[in-house]
């Protein structure tokens, strides 16, 4: 008797057909494909911005350009490329499929591009020489020096170089004097010193400002350690003001730091700056620790309790005019109360009179009773015959008192805004350097540095007038080299001063300190104002191309401790000093530095140590070398952007392709699950090295993404496929564009699906400088970022293949609907909590397991909503939705982000972009509620059928031939019946 014959369970995707193993390997190798697309997506958003804005990337470009950079040039790529490519890739038939053989021709242009902009660095460096950035060289005793005390190093620096200027530079020797101490418990401050404010941060919500140490013992003990540690009343420890705390330290977390948090009391006195000190006592049965004498900490605390003044102005401006002589007033008042009476003398210059006569000064009293009582003073114009057009006049408050608060205290000037009467003038004001320098404008070719001065009429004109303002070639004014300033003055604005911008030319030249001039000619239909005598603005002009070296000492000394206080050699202290030149070279330069046989530098002991500093290069095309560095750098983001566009628009629908529709979500689960590996690799091992290794940590993805997609091509096969039936034959361009538009924005559903991806994509365009805001706003190093998102990636793979049930259980709508709400109250969490490595796990954490599951429903969301006839087109429509919206909220964002910045200057407050997060993801959840509502009314979960689709076409076909069949029925029933 034969035995049964089991079939196996096979899947089918269209023409495609498979058993278990052949299904599986088809996983696999998608999954691969995925570990290596994931590693080299992750390079351009980690490690770009750093580079472009960082202060170590040696560019510290605006958030406009990195905005440029990151979203503009993909932005371009998305609207030009992806949708014609996704197009044409639903209705290509070719040998090796409809979508692979797109990914297999791009693959190596877009490895050359990924690797051209790894090699950045070395771009830079090319163009713009390493002459301008200062190098580290530390300075360190060797082993055999004394136990104790100090002995001083002698270092010989020279300098050799084909540059004359150069050649010639005698550098003076150095003597660091290295000390050595013998401790067993090593206190360690963030950011060298410990600082608390009395004034809360974050609008008073969370009380007094708060700082941290750490303690952590140099050997392993014998027994038990306990460290009190005990503040005095102006701080708090987390016991109370002036409450002792303990660490305990054993044998097995001796080593381990332990935190201390300091936080200010914020008390009532008036104290100013001052000092708290926290000791600290160690009580142990090991006798190496027991009384063991260890350093105080010395707390920096900011007072919020200073006597003060307050001045305030009608309107927040004092104005007068000479016409009439009119007058304005503003109040003063003290803060807290005196001790003893308060004398305030208020003293005008010429231009305005106080009561007592112009320029005379007048005098308030203030007791202890009348302290808090607001006293005004009045200003009067001085109506004078100078024609000195609109002008400022400042009045200035000195202090005099018994108590000691108050007496002498600097108190704000008042700068009185002043309107002329007389002739016509043209009136040019120069800055001041200080209230008591004269006017002048200064510039200095190093940076280059900018100095403004400001031009206005003296008088109001019966026409327009206009003002042409020339430089010479010393300096560049507000449109750039060898341009001039137009300024138009108008009957309504004559009296508005306008600003003339001065920026010093930075040639190669050795000038010393020189002069430039800058000329104004006037013309105007007003007579009195056509051709009138300006005066000329003579700027000072400092030199930077005298040549010379600069040798810095970095935070003085830095003594270093003994790792075992029973060591027989102490571990040496060591100096610090930075190396940069003064001036750009014309040829290479290199300073030697040669120490005494005592002291190690790096390369033995009295072994000498050669620093390299290189000329810029490439002055052509009018260009300077940071300018042409950016231009090649833009070259290969766009190659590389063009061939990934392909790569992404053909790459994503390949699933939609090849996996069976019921297995779609926990394929995507286990995707995201390899994609996140790929995450943890990067940020475990390779992002802490991101800027000191980025040619070869972009190399080496690069070669293994050339290798993984090149196989995965290979081995993944594609079905067959009918050919298109809606082009005809040589459709014209027009007529495919018409079907793409007509077909893609042919329902509601796939509007607001639109939307709802330009919003969701708005919200995160701000994200590419986040980078920024961990490291440089709140003082996270590129390892601890590196170190907990790996970690974080880890934890959270746990949850991906589950995510994926999810998706498949409760539909990626509701999943997707879900995590974006979830995400708003943590942007807002972020926005007034993140400000340290603990809230930053946190934040991280939590965010990456809903940013998971969303990643997870993403792709089934597509593959659901869109038609899968035409999935490549629908899908390319919605990226095309997202570069543009990239393109245009990216500016805004970059604009934002500058404002709140101050063009990147505050690296804390780039926390805003928090905030610009939720509320473009609040707008997205709306326009996913509405998608949600539509796709129920189609039937949801049980009946939802892509409007337009060939499944709908075939259904509705369906339907009339079973209507015709009932119509034909009834009429043969009827003839019957007759």
């Amino acid at each position: 008797m034969r035995s049964p014959v089991v079939e196996k369970k096979t899947w089918t995707v269209g023409t495609l057909t498979y058993t278990k193993m052949g299904l599986i390997a088809t996983f696999c190798w998608l999954l691969w494909g995925d570990f290596c697309f994931t590693l080299m997506e992750r390079l351009r958003p980690a490690i770009m911005p750093l580079f472009l804005q960082g202060r170590a990337g040696g560019i510290e470009t605006s958030t406009k350009v990195v905005y440029a950079m990151m979203v503009v040039i993909p932005g371009i790529t998305g609207l030009l490329i992806g949708p014609a490519v996704s197009f044409k890739s639903d209705r290509h038939r070719g040998r090796k499929g409809r979508r692979i053989p797109y990914i297999t021709w791009t693959t190596p242009f877009l490895v050359i591009g990924l690797i051209g902009m790894g090699f950045a660095p070395i771009i830079r460096d090319f163009f713009v020489g390493t002459w301008y950035k200062a190098q580290t060289v530390t300075i360190t005793a060797t082993g055999d020096a004394p136990a104790k005390g100090t002995h001083n190093s002698a270092i010989t620096p020279t300098v050799v170089s084909a540059d004359s200027t150069y050649e010639r530079v005698a550098l003076n020797e150095m003597s660091a004097p290295l000390t050595y101490h013998t401790t067993v418990v090593a206190i360690t401050e963030s950011d060298d010193s410990t600082d608390v404010d009395e004034t809360a941060p974050y609008w008073g919500l969370f009380g007094p400002s708060s700082d941290k140490y750490t303690l952590a013992l140099r050997s392993e003990p014998t027994a038990e350690v306990t460290i009190t540690v005990a503040p005095d009343a102006q701080i708090d420890l987390g016991q109370g003001p002036g409450k002792a705390t303990s660490l305990t330290f054993t044998a097995k977390n001796w080593d381990s730091p332990q935190t201390v948090k300091v936080r200010a009391i914020d008390d009532d006195k008036p104290e100013g700056p001052h000092v708290s000190t926290i000791k600290h006592t160690a009580t142990s049965a090991d006798s190496t620790y027991n009384g063991i004498a260890i350093d105080d900490l010395v707390v920096k605390v900011t007072d919020n309790d200073s006597p003060g003044v307050t001045i305030h102005e009608t309107r927040d401006k004092t104005e007068v005019n000479e016409n009439g002589a009119t007058s304005d007033k503003y109040t003063v008042v003290l803060d807290i109360k005196p001790t003893a009476d308060v004398m305030m003398a208020v003293t005008p210059d010429a231009q305005v009179d106080l009561g007592a006569g112009p320029g005379k000064a007048i005098s308030l009293t203030f007791t202890a009773e009348n302290w808090d009582s607001y006293q005004g003073v009045t200003v009067t114009a001085v109506d004078d015959a100078t024609p000195e057009g609109p002008h400022t006049s400042t009045i200035t408050h000195a202090m005099t008192s018994a108590d000691p608060n108050y007496n002498g205290m600097a108190i704000d000037d008042i700068v009185v805004k002043v309107t002329d009467d007389d002739l016509p003038d043209v009136i040019i004001t120069e800055t001041k350097a200080t209230k008591t320098s004269p006017e002048s404008t200064d510039v200095r070719e190093t940076g280059p540095s900018l100095d403004t001065y400001s031009v206005v009429l003296g008088a109001e004109p019966t026409a327009d007038v206009t003002i042409v303002v020339a430089s010479d070639t010393q300096v560049e004014l507000n449109e750039g080299p060898g341009e001039v300033v137009e300024l138009t003055f108008t009957p309504k604005k004559w009296d508005k001063p306008q600003t003339v911008k001065v920026r010093a030319i930075d040639d190669d030249m050795s000038e010393g300190p020189h002069t430039s001039t800058i000329t104004h000619t006037a013309t105007s239909d007003d007579s009195t104002y056509n051709g009138i005598a300006i005066d000329d603005v003579v700027v000072n002009v400092e030199d930077n191309d005298l040549a010379g070296v600069t040798i810095v000492e970095v935070g003085g000394e830095d003594d270093a401790d003994e790792a075992n206080a029973k060591q027989p050699k102490p571990v040496p202290a060591s100096h610090t000093y930075t190396v940069v030149l003064d001036s750009e070279p014309a040829e290479k330069v290199a300073v030697t530095l040669t120490p005494d046989s005592k002291t190690d530098l790096g390369a033995g002991p009295g072994a000498p140590v050669t620093l390299n500093f290189t000329p810029p290069r490439g002055w052509f095309l009018g260009l300077d070398p940071i300018a042409i560095t950016l231009l090649l750098i833009g070259f290969f983001v766009a190659m590389f952007h063009c061939m990934d566009e392909f790569v992404n628009s053909v790459y994503w629908y390949l699933f939609a392709d090849v996996v069976p529709e019921q297995l779609l979500g926990r394929f995507l689960a286990l995707f995201r699950l390899i994609g996140t590996a790929a995450g943890f690799v990067f940020s475990w091992w390779l992002f802490p090295h991101a800027e000191t290794h980025m040619p070869h940590i972009f190399f080496g993805i690069s070669m293994v993404y050339l290798f993984g997609f090149t196989v995965m091509c290979w081995r993944v096969k594609e079905g067959e496929y009918p050919p298109p039936d809606d082009l005809g034959e040589k459709p014209s361009v027009l007529k495919q564009v018409k079907i793409y538009l007509t077909e893609c924005f042919s329902h509601p559903i796939y509007v607001f699906m639109f939307l709802f991806t330009a919003l969701f994509y708005s919200a995160n365009v701000v994200n590419m400088v986040a980078i920024i805001f961990f490291r440089e706003g709140i003082g996270l190093t590129m390892e601890q970022i590196g170190k907990i998102g790996g970690v974080v990636l880890l934890v959270t793979m746990v949850f991906q293949y589950p995510s994926g049930w999810l998706v498949d259980k409760f539909h990626a709508v509701r999943v997707t609907f879900v995590t974006l709400i979830l995400m708003i109250p943590l942007d807002l969490f972020a926005f007034f909590y993140l400000r340290d490595v603990t809230t930053y796990i946190i934040l991280a954490g939590v965010k990456l397991v809903i940013f998971g599951l969303n990643a997870a429903a993403g792709m089934p969301l597509h593959v659901l909503i869109f038609p899968r006839d035409k999935f490549g087109q629908f899908a390319s429509c919605n990226g095309m939705m997202r570069s543009t919206s990239l393109m245009v909220t990216g500016l805004l964002g970059a604009i934002f982000m500058d404002y709140f910045t101050n063009d990147g200057a505050d690296k804390f407050a780039f926390r805003w972009l928090y905030i610009w997060m939720a509320v473009c993801q609040t707008l997205a959840a709306v326009a996913l509620f509405t998608v949600y509502g539509i796709w129920k009314k189609r039937g949801g979960a049980a009946g939802y059928v892509p409007p337009g689709s060939l499944r709908e076409k075939e259904m509705l076909a369906a339907a009339a031939a079973a209507a015709g069949e009932a119509t034909d029925s009834a009429a043969n029933g009827n003839d019957a019946a007759e």
